[in-house]
């Protein structure tokens, strides 16, 4: 799976109005791991990777509707 550019993780939680917190629940993840994704530290593993994708779709339909 390729990874995930951290802006593009931070984009697209803040285009989703949720703050690093509600992003890390609805992950099931640590805050801390959100913190890393978009510093761009560490990577989320390939489920998150793909939770993540399929936030991205969700979001982009909605803006198309």
């Amino acid at each position: 799976m390729e990874a995930l550019e951290p802006a593009k993780i931070k984009d697209l939680r803040l285009s989703l109005g949720l703050s690093q917190d509600r992003f890390a629940e609805l992950l099931n993840v640590g805050v801390a791991s959100i913190r890393r994704w978009e510093a761009g530290t560490s990577q989320p593993i390939p489920a998150h990777q793909e939770k993540i994708n399929l936030l991205s779709i969700q979001q982009t339909t909605s803006e198309g509707a």
